[in-house]
């Protein structure tokens, strides 16, 4: 959404590599924001705002640089995990490594819901 964005650097990227560096449905991303402990909003034009603790952000810059460096390369998010295992240590606000914590799976029941609202009034969109 728009708002005010106080705190954080932008830095600004080719906008032809923005979505390597969302990845498929965000795991590129999401990566970076929960290994690198930082806020990250990516804009189409190019900018990335970066919101975090100091160390934080500078890691997510460096791994964001790499990323539009090698975006070429197959196995991109492979490498990058190794990158942001390997700097981990740079990480601020991070506590010693605790067990993980197993999540039980639950499968929700699948119910039909018809057509949209819409489609109801109107029927489908006509093509030509």
């Amino acid at each position: 959404g728009l708002r005010k964005l106080k705190g954080g650097r932008i830095i600004e990227v080719n906008p032809n590599k923005v979505p390597r560096i969302i990845g498929k449905q965000g795991s590129m991303v999401t990566m970076i924001k929960e290994m690198g402990r930082c806020n990250i909003v990516i804009g189409q034009n190019g900018l990335i705002w970066i919101n975090g603790l100091p160390a934080n952000e500078l890691l997510a810059i460096q791994t964001i640089r790499k990323i539009e460096k090698e975006s070429h390369m197959s196995g991109l998010t492979d490498k990058i995990k190794g990158y942001l295992d390997s700097q981990s240590h740079l990480v601020e606000g991070t506590e010693a490594p605790k067990e993980e914590v197993q999540h039980e799976h639950v499968q929700r029941e699948y119910v039909p819901r018809g057509p949209p609202r819409e489609y109801q009034r109107r029927g489908p969109p006509r093509r030509y």
